[in-house]
């Protein structure tokens, strides 16, 4: 299946007509605040490099991209949409920042040399990727990391409770086969299980060090969507591959909740049986038609294994950027 991603209008009109609104990027400013504060949370945890060459996919107008480079990165930025990397290049030179932008294509990155970044970011969009596209995207990212390089991905997964192809009111229809959401036959959006989506990051080559899947309440959302997947994962240092412990990592991880209301928390990690239970009640009490107002506000885990230091606040401000119908 091989995709055009050039041809699709949607993300080039979406920049013009934000640009033209004075809108800060593709989200707003609550969004990009929040994502900001978790990269430095994210610094703080050893997610992220405390220094180097980063470059950022899907970089849009250059938000993320500039908060590196204001940092003393050496930033890179690469999109596909020409006006994302313009509106970058004027943010950049307004600001007095040093940043290299280009439109490219984020799935073979050629231009990039091999082993060149300390850092690559997913600026929210691997789950545009669309078949036979995503290996070669995934190995991409290992290929330009140094050995030891750092990663992060924010893509959008499936729930798996949805079976048959099923139609949405905009005319678009999601296909569990191909775990694809098509428009007009078209495949726009990849949304597969967080186990098959980590596979994938593992089979390039990436060792994932910490994975979670934020689950929304509060908005209306399909029922084939399961949550946005964050994983951090980094590019072994040794020629050995991927160690006993990322196997160990992709199966466990942190599921949160997602509510719509201020104030998100994040509760305390490792949620047993009697947690899962009264979490399963607490959902069948909401589904059955107790209003937003019941929604504490808080992100709690479902199935917590491990610990979870940081996320909440970010989970919460990034839905209007890595959420695919926003």
């Amino acid at each position: 299946m091989k995709v055009d991603y050039s041809g699709r209008p949607a993300f080039e009109e979406r920049y013009k007509s934000r640009k033209a609104a004075n809108e800060p990027g593709w989200t707003d400013d609550e969004g990009y605040a929040k994502l900001l504060a978790e990269l430095e949370k994210a610094s703080e945890a050893g997610y992220v490099p405390a220094s180097g060459r980063v470059l950022e996919l899907g970089c849009g107008a250059g938000n993320a991209t500039l908060w590196f480079s204001e940092r003393g990165f050496e930033a890179h930025g690469v999109d596909i949409s020409p006006t994302a990397i313009d509106w970058a290049k004027e943010r950049a030179a307004q600001q007095g920042l040093r940043a290299e932008f280009r439109v490219g294509d984020v799935v073979t990155l050629d231009g990039y040399p091999d082993d060149c970044f300390d850092y690559v970011l997913d600026g929210g969009c691997l789950h545009c990727i669309i078949g036979k596209d995503r290996p070669i995207c995934l190995k991409s990212v290992c290929r330009v990391l140094k050995a030891g390089g750092l990663c992060r991905v924010a893509t959008t997964c499936g729930s798996g409770t949805v079976k048959k192809p099923l139609d949405l009111e905009d005319g678009s229809r999601f296909d569990p086969q191909t775990c694809c959401l098509l428009r007009n036959g078209v495949p726009y959006y990849f949304i597969a299980l967080p186990q098959d989506i980590l596979e994938e990051i593992a089979s390039a080559g990436l060792e994932v060090l910490r994975w979670e899947v934020a689950e929304y309440e509060g908005r209306p959302t399909p029922p084939f969507v399961g949550g946005t997947l964050f994983v951090h994962a980094r590019k072994p240092a040794s020629a050995n591959g991927v160690s006993r412990t990322s196997e160990r990592n992709l199966r466990h991880g942190q599921r949160v909740r997602l509510h719509a209301p201020d104030d998100a928390r994040l509760s305390a990690p490792g949620a047993g049986p009697d947690d899962q239970r009264r979490h399963r009640a607490r959902r069948r009490e909401r589904a059955g038609g107790e209003g937003p107002g019941r929604h504490a506000g808080s992100v709690e885990p479902v199935a917590a294994v491990g610990s979870c230091a940081f996320g909440a606040s970010y989970l919460r401000g990034a839905l209007s950027w890595t959420w695919p119908w926003g």
